[in-house]
């Protein structure tokens, strides 16, 4: 109906929760499902993003690749791959709160992590890419850029088109 908590956002959609690295709910997105011209994605106002399925930071283990997703349906197609993963809400949202998370995981990991990202073949992908890229040589720890294949807008359709 879209009244969670005052109707924060466009109904008919989907909730998707965020918890915490220590496993705690801390806030939820709405992924609208209509068929009208709305917003497709909405966090309640003044919420704080976060990284999807932070949790996984503090799963890994020396030596694990963390694939980073832009985007949470990325993500979901990551982990049907068999992936370790998380995901930046949007490309424009990698907070310095992300970055420390993650530093912090290779640090507990004394640098034996290794990150593969897939940005989206678009502008917003490609400054993410560096913006991973920067931070992978910050905190000592190798990079994988992968490329997705030409006329693949992100991760998900890459691995739908491949299921089929």
């Amino acid at each position: 109906s879209g009244n969670i908590h005052s109707a924060w956002y466009n109904a008919p959609a989907l909730l998707i929760p965020y918890f915490s690295a220590e496993g705690q709910l801390v806030n939820l997105q709405a992924r609208y499902l209509g068929s009208e011209k709305k917003p497709r994605f909405q966090f309640p106002k003044g919420a704080r993003t976060i990284l999807y399925n932070a949790p996984q930071l503090v799963q890994l283990s020396p030596g694990d690749h963390l694939h980073i997703a832009e985007g949470v349906s990325d993500c979901l197609a990551m982990l049907s791959a068999g992936y370790k993963a998380i995901a930046i809400p949007s490309a424009t949202l990698l907070t310095s709160d992300d970055r420390r998370l993650i530093s912090e995981a290779a640090s507990r990991l004394d640098g034996r992590l290794e990150l593969d990202i897939w940005p989206d073949n678009d502008r917003a992908g490609s400054e993410l890419g560096n913006q991973l890229a920067l931070l992978a040589t910050d905190i000592g720890i190798t990079l994988h850029h992968h490329k997705l294949p030409e006329g693949c807008k992100d991760f998900g359709e890459m691995y739908f088109l491949n299921e089929k």
